[in-house]
């Protein structure tokens, strides 16, 4: 991935999954009860017990779907990528056109990332 590449996301309103989500949206959000009756199963997978808390999400409009969309909203932005790109040491800023570099600053100096940045400021205090 290059730095353009890394920097230039589309905004979410234009992606695709996005548009998914506002269709999702429209398409549930006053049919409570056409949701509850069309998966008898909800009750059992829309609660949950944890530390002295029990949560019921089964009176909210919400599906599998409505939990998997925004999942892959979040993976459409393609964090893999962009944390591969800030642990390579590529421009991911485009208004400083650098590196960052927090990866590399966090990096034992045995690592590829700090030995390059290491040799950057060498060469620029030079």
């Amino acid at each position: 991935m290059t730095s353009r590449e890394v920097g230039s996301a589309r905004p979410l309103a234009e992606r695709p999954v996005w548009k998914a989500l506002e269709e999702h949206h429209h398409k549930i959000r006053n049919r409570l009860r056409q949701i509850s009756a069309d998966d008898p199963g909800r009750g059992k997978r829309l609660n949950a017990e944890t530390a002295g808390l029990h949560l019921d999400d089964t009176k909210r409009r919400v599906t599998d779907e409505s939990l998997q969309l925004p999942l892959r909203l979040a993976d459409d932005r393609g964090p893999a990528a962009r944390i591969e790109a800030i642990s390579g040491g590529e421009k991911v800023h485009a208004t400083e056109q650098r590196a960052a570099l927090h990866a590399a600053l966090r990096a034992p100096r045995t690592t590829a990332l700090m030995r390059r940045y290491i040799q950057s400021r060498t060469r620029s205090a030079r």
